[in-house]
């Protein structure tokens, strides 16, 4: 919506864009911050976690092309959920679980409605990291863990690198149930001196997990290189509100969150730069991205929670918050590598249940059973040698996965069927490439 893919024919099929125009639809259904669906469930807030609804096949498939993508096929959708060299009944595995997928009898969501993604599964506390291994671009430069700080005061033990020191009184707290470096807005520390494989033109990466009680107009979570210009000189990642600058300050060519991270919650915050086009990441998904040729000031010390002033010295725009993990890549992560990164340590960070554990498919999908129905770009109809055979080309399209509200569904190899135009409160997408 936010880049006028309502508007846009270029991104809808001949179909699709007169449905379009017919219906004057500019959002999806249900685009509102309270859902209602009616007694006996009442009304709900959806947030950013849980999947659209009231999305009809011709949007779906017109997201997809914006997005450099498609709908999966049938098979696709099905091999997705249930194929690991053996098929599944069900995307876990071949019993079934109540409280595995979020449907009619599943009595983990309040209420009955959608529930955010990982939500469902056991909810203990997983005993080691979630899928792995940590993906590393190039090489690092900085690796900071807040469990292992060291023992010398005023000291964070960088794992890979020279070490980083305090100014002021950072100190290690915990933090919404995360073992954490908390700044008070008045302390920082300083690390070695950037290397020229992070400054320049050369690709990088910086991922963080952050979390930021009250977020401020341009709070800083990392930095290097220095202020006062001239243009794309500055390296500053931040955690802030500001739409020009509050995620990142190259100086003048800057970039916003496009819709700031939650206050009160961690978040995997992630930076990459391929020497054309910078981009931001919160919790795996693109936030914003901006093509600038970099110039990065070289010679100046890496700060957590400080910016260096124009004559190189830190303490500008600090950072009131808290961090739990810092790593400084001197290549470009991958969308994939910083989905394999989040999950490492999402379960610990409270960013998502660990039922992803449990709830999974063997592809590594979730609510590939309960919660939505999913457009699939495949017209119903049935197998070849069905006994009872159907056909609805050019009338229905098949759906799969199940959703929140039916107790049909749950198994990998359950179908069903919906008009191109409709737009139900249980009918949701998925993208394949």
């Amino acid at each position: 919506m936010q880049a006028s893919g309502y508007t846009n024919m270029s991104y809808w099929s001949g179909e699709g864009w007169t449905w379009r125009n017919l219906t004057g639809r500019s959002q999806p259904d249900y685009w509102a911050e309270s859902q209602y669906f009616g007694d006996p469930f009442g009304s709900f807030a959806q947030s950013d976690d849980h999947p659209v609804l009231g999305v009809s096949y011709y949007e779906a498939e017109a997201f997809c092309n914006w997005a450099g993508g498609r709908l999966p096929t049938e098979a696709e959708w099905e091999k997705a959920a249930r194929w690991d060299g053996t098929p599944r009944i069900y995307p876990w595995g071949n019993n079934p679980a109540m409280n595995n997928c979020n449907d009619w009898f599943d009595t983990t969501v309040a209420g009955s409605q959608t529930c955010p993604v990982g939500f469902i599964g056991d909810v203990t506390p997983p005993t080691g990291p979630g899928p792995g291994p940590k993906q590393v671009s190039d090489s690092l430069v900085v690796e900071l863990d807040a469990r292992n700080v060291g023992g010398t005061p005023g000291v964070w033990d960088n794992l890979v690198g020279a070490d980083f020191t305090a100014s002021g009184s950072p100190s290690v707290q915990t933090v919404a149930g995360v073992q954490a470096m908390v700044f008070d807005g008045g302390s920082w520390f300083v690390g070695p001196v950037s290397p020229t494989t992070i400054c320049g033109s050369h690709a990088r990466s910086v991922e963080a997990w952050v979390y930021n009680p009250d977020v401020l107009d341009e709070e800083t979570v990392v930095a290097w290189a220095k202020r006062d210009g001239p243009e794309g000189t500055n390296f500053s990642f931040n955690y802030g509100t500001n739409g020009w600058y509050g995620a990142v300050g190259h100086w003048a060519w800057d970039l916003g969150w496009n819709g700031t991270p939650t206050a009160g919650q961690w978040h995997h915050l992630v930076y990459t730069y391929d020497g054309t086009t910078a981009r931001v990441y919160d919790n795996t998904r693109l936030k914003s991205s901006l093509e600038v040729p970099l110039n990065t000031y070289t010679g100046q010390h890496i700060n957590l929670a400080a910016q260096n002033w124009g004559d190189g010295s830190p303490g500008s725009l600090l950072g009131s918050l808290s961090i739990a993990l810092v790593r400084i890549h001197t290549g470009m992560l991958t969308a994939q590598q910083i989905n394999t990164n989040y999950y490492l340590d999402a379960y610990r960070m409270g960013s998502v249940r660990s039922g992803y554990l449990q709830t999974a498919s063997p592809a590594g999908c979730l609510d590939m059973a309960g919660n939505v129905w999913e457009w699939t770009q495949d017209w119903y109809k049935s197998y070849l040698g069905s006994t009872t055979p159907f056909d609805m080309t050019n009338s229905a399209k098949s759906v799969r996965g199940g959703g929140w509200y039916g107790i049909y569904g749950d198994r990998c190899a359950s179908r069903w069927f919906a008009a191109p135009d409709s737009s139900s409160n249980e009918i949701g997408f998925r993208i394949a490439r």
